[in-house]
């Protein structure tokens, strides 16, 4: 990952023109005046705040340029290096500080790799990763940048016995660069000196830096949720099963899907389409051929307690005569090229014209190209190819706000600004009902608007081990609603995996099987008696935790609580963050998957107080380390003594539609 180095910089001996605002709760925002720099959109996502001082925390410069974070004491926490702290090269820009080797980091939305991330150098942009990455890295690899970008980094800071969590927070929509590899020093002499540095900073736009500071991590993310924006709880039809499959074209599969389910007893809220429901690929369009009739289908299937979804992509098809196209281009709301004319890329549809979601106009006209296409009956849609996704064109000839800003100005925020406007459809379409999305990419403050899928994986166990560590990231990065293409996406599953898999992900905060269309079918019944009546299991069992996941939600929209906790919030010994193969849903009940073929035990490290074990009963006094069985047809799971865990005492039989809320354990 090649990225730019402070070498090439240089950096301010004294402090530099800036602005430091405070507010409630210790949160700052840090401005930083350059003549290079043109200006940022404004943030698109943080909520209202007051502005007050901060609790005795300070941020400032000192006299030669280095930026000093303290708290009421006047210890300092985090201080720029002593190399250079700010620094400028053209356009670009970073923020350096010192390294103690005393420090974690996590965030960084969506990477893959380890939890803690030490060492990594990353770049946020986001990408169609199975465009952008050659797919054998894809299949067993990190490759980064993927498709979300939020630059947040978490430092967790450790002074004796006193620790705190800083956060850093880069508003910019693109070209962000993070390095947290602590060794890359500025002069090679230097290479025997204890310590380094870590940085920070963008190739283009005015440094701009939000800081948090918080007792531990875990309350640091919760201000982060607050500050971006909590995600609204969603529809209770949205924490179920979900089926979905590139090559469902309409009516008869979704038809048959419902009957398969019917026949093997697994409940499941909702069917999704692909692209092939389209017309030719044209958005806001069905197919005469494979989906004739969508309202009578979708009616008839809604009475049966199945809600269909849908897939949208932002690219128009360039075509005269096709209705969207021509009020796209009779507005002017499309996105600009460099030579004056409209942007082209080429995807699904071919030659595609694009929408200017960083105009309000563009993003009202979506809205009411979505309340149409929701009025025949769609449940909720799926936003994918938002990268933006150009095909084989480069991205960056797209131009925003009429050719007047660059593609840097708006790429990162494209996917949101789609997310905004769809949401806003779907509300115009139905406005007692609360919307559901999905999408693919997204950036810092999506939660308001959607929840994310980690985008199109591989049906391996390198996919499935790396799902659990990302997720955690992600929800640390203020996504609570998150979760992986259960079986994977691309090549073929089997059954093996695909039992742990369900297991693994039966209580993440979304759950829905999808697969491309030239693999095997992955549909739960597909693998035998014995495979569906595995997977049967563990989707009722989702199912008789909907409300415990639904509690969940409230509170993450109350105070910005997580959904999903990694182990080290629960265990404060070192050796509790090298643990990213057991996680928490809420703050009593833990999950250990196995996440290996062939393995039926594994150890698990119980944090300290008692813990009962899932579908045995047994108590376990922890801290300690235990080996447990864990059969094929098992998950691991515990739940905290004395927690009150609400759950249906049976799952319903189609979908929750038939849940009892009286009828609670």
């Amino acid at each position: 990952m090649k990225i730019p180095h402070p070498a090439n910089f240089k950096f301010a001996q004294s402090a530099p023109a800036h602005t430091v605002q405070a507010f409630a709760d210790n949160v700052f925002r840090l401005e930083i005046q350059t003549q290079q720099a043109s200006a940022n959109e404004p943030a698109p996502f943080f909520t209202s705040l007051s502005t007050t001082s901060a609790n005795g925390w300070s941020v400032e410069f000192d006299a030669s340029g280095s930026l000093q974070i303290k708290d009421s004491q006047g210890l300092c926490w985090l201080r720029g290096n002593a190399e250079g702290c700010f620094g400028t090269a053209g356009e670009a820009w970073m923020l350096r500080f010192e390294y103690a080797k005393e420090m974690r980091f996590f965030g960084l939305g969506e990477k893959a790799g380890s939890l803690e991330k030490t060492s990594v150098r990353t770049y946020f942009w986001n990408v169609d990763v199975w465009g952008e990455h050659a797919l054998s890295d894809v299949r067993t690899g990190a490759p980064d940048p993927q498709y979300v970008s939020i630059p947040w980094l978490i430092v967790e800071c450790r002074v004796g016995e006193q620790m705190h969590a800083i956060g850093l927070l880069v508003h910019h929509p693109g070209n962000v660069f993070f390095s947290l590899e602590p060794d890359m020093r500025l002069h090679s002499s230097q290479d025997s000196v204890p310590g380094g540095a870590f940085y920070v900073g963008a190739q283009t736009g005015i440094p701009e830096l939000w800081i948090l500071v918080s007792d531990n991590v875990e309350s640091l993310c919760t201000k982060l949720s607050r500050l971006v924006g909590t995600m609204p709880v969603p529809p209770v039809w949205a924490l179920g099963n979900h089926q979905c499959r590139w090559g469902y074209r309409g009516s008869k599969d979704l038809l048959e899907l419902d009957a398969g389910f019917r026949e093997h007893h697994i409940p499941c809220d909702g069917l999704w389409l692909d692209i092939d429901y389209m017309d030719g690929f044209r958005v806001f369009t069905t197919s005469s051929e494979y989906f004739a009739k969508p309202a009578e289908v979708m009616q008839a299937l809604r009475a049966k307690g199945r809600r269909v979804l849908a897939i949208l992509d932002p690219g128009v098809k360039d075509e005269v005569g096709y209705a969207v196209r021509d009020d796209l281009v009779a507005q002017d709301l499309a996105c600009h090229n460099e030579v004056g004319d409209y942007y082209r890329g080429f995807v699904w549809p071919g030659a595609t014209l694009f929408p200017d979601f960083s105009l309000p106009a563009a993003r009202d006209w979506w809205a009411n190209q979505v309340a149409n296409l929701a009025a025949l009956g769609f449940a909720g849609f799926w936003l994918d190819m938002n990268d933006p996704s150009t095909g084989s064109v480069p991205e960056q000839g797209m131009l925003f706000d009429k050719g007047r800003k660059a593609h840097s100005a708006y790429h990162n925020w494209y996917a949101n600004g789609m997310a905004e406007a769809t949401r806003k459809g779907l509300l115009l379409a139905r406005p007692s009902e609360q919307p559901f999305l999905l999408t693919r990419s997204a950036s810092t403050g999506i939660a308001r608007f959607s929840a994310v899928w980690m985008g199109d994986s591989f049906s391996n166990w390198h996919h499935l081990q790396q799902s659990i560590p990302m997720a955690l990231n992600m929800s640390m990065s203020g996504v609570p609603m998150v979760g992986a293409d259960i079986g994977g996406f691309g090549d073929d599953t089997n059954a093996e995996l695909m039992e742990r898999w369900v297991q693994a992900h039966c209580l993440f905060p979304f759950f829905r099987n999808h697969s491309v269309k030239d693999s095997i079918r992955q549909e739960p019944w597909r693998f035998g008696a014995e495979t569906t009546a595995i997977l049967r299991k563990f989707i009722q069992f989702r199912y008789q935790m909907i409300p415990y996941l639904k509690s969940l939600f409230e509170e993450h929209e109350r105070s910005g609580a997580l959904v999903l906790r990694p182990y080290f919030m629960e265990d404060t010994s070192c050796d509790a963050y090298e643990i990213e193969d057991q996680f928490f849903v809420g703050q009593h009940l833990m999950v250990a998957p196995i996440l290996s073929a062939g393995l039926y035990s594994r150890k698990v490290k119980m944090p300290p107080g008692q813990w009962h074990q899932g579908f045995t009963g047994s108590l376990l006094q922890g801290p300690a380390v235990f080996e447990l069985e864990c059969k094929r047809d098992e998950l691991l799971f515990f739940v905290r003594d004395g927690a009150q865990i609400p759950r249906l005492r049976k799952a319903p039989q189609v979908s929750t539609d038939e849940i009892d809320w009286n009828d609670l354990v």
